[in-house]
């Protein structure tokens, strides 16, 4: 058992807890336990751990989404770097999964929605098919024509 903690030491950690100083550091300078600091910091209505570790939460989930974010940009960039260098359909399929992977983990990170629906209208569908066949009969009409 540790022995009692004197009204000196009782004065020196009251000290540190007003300066501010987290119950690790002033558990190393005082060499007592962090709870003893705990136990002294809520009797002189000085423990602010709680909200001090919510804060320091906060602050590290804030860096930690900002790094991924700064992460992902990196990851944008070098997809164009590589789409320059893209010469064959399997390298860029392969970019083009990398790319909706990075396209994800952004909506995920900006609260975006990382999935989409659709709503398939069949007329739409044969409208768009006339269309295109259309343009194929015309780019054909227009290749015979110049020969």
């Amino acid at each position: 058992m540790a022995p009692k903690v004197t009204d000196k030491e009782r004065a020196e950690i009251v000290a540190y807890l007003e300066d501010e100083k987290s119950h690790g550091w002033i558990s190393g300078e005082v060499g007592r336990s962090k709870d003893t600091i705990r136990r002294i910091a809520n009797a002189s209505g000085l423990n602010r751990s709680s909200e001090s570790v919510k804060k320091a939460g906060a602050m590290q989930s804030a860096y930690a989404e900002a790094r991924r974010l700064e992460i992902i940009g990196k990851g944008f960039d070098k997809a164009n770097d590589l789409l320059k260098g893209i010469t064959d359909a399997a390298e860029l399929q392969k970019w083009s999964v990398a790319l909706g992977t990075l396209v994800d983990k952004a909506r995920l990170e900006t609260g975006q929605a990382t999935d989409r629906t659709e709503s398939v209208d069949p007329e739409r569908r044969k409208r768009i098919h006339g269309t295109v066949d259309e343009l194929d009969v015309l780019r054909r009409l227009r290749g015979s024509n110049t020969g």
